[in-house]
C-alpha cells in the first residue's frame, strides 16, 4: 500500500459530518477529497451532492458533472438531484422578495406600497404579476409557512407548491392547516392531477361547505376568450363554463356533426364539423345542414 496517495481537503463542506464512516471503505475525508489522482468520480460526486442536500454545495457538485460522460443511471440521478435545487432556488428568491417588501401587508401610505412597482421593474413583470408574486411569497412565509419551508428546503418543487397554495388559500385558517398537515408528507410523490385530487378530497373533509363555496365562486368566472396568435392561420377560442351547460353544448355539437351532409363531396372529419357547428350555432347555418355556417362578416 506504499502507492496510496495522501488526500487532503482544501475546504471541507458542511455535509461531511453527515457521512457515516462505518458505511465506507475509508474515512470520510478519503471518500470525498480531491487529491493527486484528480476529482471525484461521477458516482462519488452524485453521492456527495445527495448528502449535501439542496443548496449551493450541491449545485456546485452537480454543475461539475455537466458535459461529463455519465451512465444512464447517473444522468437520471443527476436529474433527480437538480429537481431539488429548483425548489431551493425558488425558496431563496421568495425569501429575498419578502426581505424586500416585508412579511406583513404594509400600512396605507407607507413607502412599502411602492414595492410592487420596484419588483415589476427589476424583474420585467407587469405590476399585477409583481403583486401576485409578492402575495404568494408572503403567504408562504406566513400562513402557509409549512409549505414554504418545504420549498425553501428543496423538498417540494415550485409546481407542486403552487398547487398546494391554490387550494389552501381558499380554506379558513384552521381547515387549511388540517389539509396542509395531511397532504404535505406525500405531496412530493404525487403527480399533479393526483395531488390536486388529494387536496380536493382533504379540503372537502376539513370543510364540508368547500365544494359549494368553490362552485359558486367559479361560476362568477365563466367567460369566453380568444387567442389571435393562433396556429397556422387559426384563432384559438376557449370558454370556461358551468359543467351542465358545457356538457349540453358538447352533446349538441356532437349531434349536429353527426347529421349527414347534403354535399356528397363533404370530406370534413368529426372535429371539423363540430367546429363548424359551433360557428353555425352563433352566426346561423344553411338550411338542412347545421354544420355549414352562413358567410361570416367581421369588422
Amino acid at each position: 500500500m506504499d502507492d496510496v496517495v495522501d488526500l487532503e481537503w482544501a475546504d471541507a463542506p458542511w455535509w461531511l459530518d453527515a457521512v457515516c464512516t462505518d458505511d465506507m471503505a475509508g474515512s470520510a475525508e478519503e471518500f470525498s477529497a480531491v487529491g493527486e489522482d484528480g476529482p471525484l468520480s461521477p458516482a462519488e460526486t452524485l453521492l456527495a451532492a445527495s448528502l449535501a442536500g439542496p443548496g449551493p454545495e450541491a449545485m456546485r457538485l452537480l454543475s461539475s458533472l455537466l458535459g461529463q460522460s455519465l451512465t444512464g443511471d447517473e444522468r437520471l440521478t443527476a436529474l433527480e438531484l437538480w429537481q431539488g435545487q429548483l425548489g431551493w432556488v425558488s425558496g431563496a428568491e421568495q425569501t429575498a422578495l419578502v426581505d424586500l417588501v416585508g412579511a406583513p401587508v404594509p400600512a396605507q401610505g407607507s413607502a412599502k406600497e411602492f414595492s410592487s412597482l420596484e419588483v415589476a421593474a427589476a424583474l420585467h413583470l407587469t405590476p399585477a404579476l409583481a403583486r401576485k408574486r409578492i402575495a404568494a411569497a408572503r403567504l408562504l412565509a406566513g400562513p402557509l409557512k409549512a409549505t414554504g419551508d418545504l420549498l425553501r428546503a428543496g423538498e417540494l418543487d415550485p409546481y407542486r407548491v403552487d398547487l398546494v397554495s391554490a387550494t389552501l388559500k381558499t380554506l379558513p385558517p384552521h381547515a387549511a392547516r388540517v389539509v396542509e398537515k395531511q397532504v404535505l408528507p406525500r405531496a412530493a410523490t404525487l403527480t399533479g392531477p393526483r395531488l390536486r385530487a388529494a387536496l380536493q378530497d382533504a379540503a372537502h373533509a376539513a370543510d364540508p361547505d368547500w365544494d359549494i363555496r368553490m362552485f359558486a365562486k367559479a361560476r362568477t368566472r365563466r367567460r369566453v376568450g380568444f387567442d389571435f396568435r393562433g396556429q397556422d392561420g387559426l384563432v384559438k377560442m376557449y370558454a370556461f363554463l358551468p359543467p351542465v351547460e358545457a356538457v349540453a353544448m358538447q352533446e349538441h355539437l356532437h349531434k349536429a356533426a353527426k347529421v349527414p351532409s347534403p354535399d356528397p363531396d363533404d370530406t370534413r372529419d368529426l372535429g371539423e364539423r363540430m367546429a363548424d357547428a359551433l360557428v353555425a350555432s352563433v352566426l346561423g347555418s344553411t338550411p338542412g345542414d347545421p354544420t355549414t355556417p352562413l358567410a361570416a362578416r367581421a369588422a
